[in-house]
């Protein structure tokens, strides 16, 4: 289960990058993608490190990331059979997903969850949101594993048994603590599971509950413009409101963006955020309502606008921790 060869570890996907690279079509090993380095994000200056782009296979990954054990044939004991998981549905899900609005076919509700599941890994794994993690799921490092198999794995993740190194932590602004709980905190999260799924699938599952949650999905599609990618793997929109919901925008691929908003479902909350409908939200309440009736999951998609495009690409620039990446060099802020 956690035993693998791998010591390249990517925190954003080779798949993902795969869906945004400058020729999909070429063999694996020589496939890249363009990587933009910011200078000034005020200004929005950046620079093209390399004109014939980064190799995929080497990019956005550290070695032994996530290893919590080497064995002595060099075995890892990894995250990465897990991550797998999640890696193998996101193009499948994607490129449905996508023929289905072309065809215009019923999309099911439980795919959309399982395509948002599979982008939250991306915030799950990513090691330069480490504190925002921590903050978001801190008592799931406090827990341990019932199963003695997965328990005995667990406790191989200590202060001894530190596998990446000093100089790379540092990067991330986190001490070894703190880089260790977050190893706990992935690990309880795909390795343990609730109702024969993992604790990350039944947290989103949870988040997508119509009768306690407001749920907007917004897929923005584009003929031939770019969609860039940033190295966090996601862009983060909750400071946009005053109650921080759950509120991440993802790349799908180089011409489309997926933008998800889950907000409580209540009332108060809503009149509060949105005082150009009290009227309307306070005659709910005067007939006993306490929350919004949402009939289920609602996609909204909107093709080529551009605002939106600007908007999205200007923050995965502002947002990255240093790189961002796309299929052209020529795309809008």
């Amino acid at each position: 289960m956690f035993e693998n060869k791998v010591r390249n570890q990517h925190y954003v996907s080779q798949v993902e990058q795969k869906l945004n690279c400058i020729d999909p079509l070429v063999e694996r090993k020589k496939r890249r993608i363009y990587e933009f380095e910011v200078i000034n994000r005020d200004l929005e200056e950046y620079i093209l490190t390399n004109d014939a782009g980064v190799k995929i296979e080497k990019n956005l990954s550290i070695n032994d990331l996530y290893t919590i054990d080497i064995l002595s044939d060099s075995t890892r004991i990894n995250f990465e059979n897990f991550f797998k998981k999640f890696e193998d549905k996101i193009e499948d899900l994607t490129v449905t997903l996508l023929e289905k609005i072309q065809s215009k076919e019923s999309i099911y509700e439980q795919e959309i969850i399982d395509l948002v599941s599979a982008k939250f890994i991306n915030f799950l794994r990513n090691p330069f949101g480490i504190k925002k993690i921590l903050n978001s799921f801190g008592n799931l490092n406090t827990l341990s594993p019932v199963d003695e198999g997965l328990l005995k794995e667990f406790k191989k993740i200590n202060p001894q048994n530190i596998h990446i190194s000093h100089e790379k932590l540092k990067i991330f602004n986190v001490s070894n603590e703190e880089y260790l709980n977050w190893l706990k905190t992935i690990f309880i999260c795909l390795a343990v599971e609730m109702n024969g799924k993992s604790i990350a699938e039944y947290l989103v599952e949870k988040l997508f509950l119509p009768e306690s949650k407001i749920i907007t999905l917004v897929l923005n599609i584009y003929d031939s413009h770019t969609c860039l990618l940033s190295d966090r793997g996601y862009v983060d929109y909750s400071a946009l409101y005053d109650n921080r919901p759950f509120a991440m925008a993802f790349n799908l691929n180089k011409n489309t963006f997926l933008t998800v908003v889950i907000k409580n479902n209540s009332l108060d909350e809503l009149i509060s955020e949105y005082p150009d409908m009290r009227p309307v939200l306070e005659n709910l309440k005067e007939k006993g309502q306490s929350q919004f009736i949402q009939s289920g999951i609602d996609l909204q998609v909107f093709y080529n606008k551009l605002e939106f495009l600007k908007s999205y690409n200007s923050n995965v620039m502002f947002q990255c921790h240093k790189n961002f990446y796309g299929s052209t060099v020529n795309f809008l802020f």
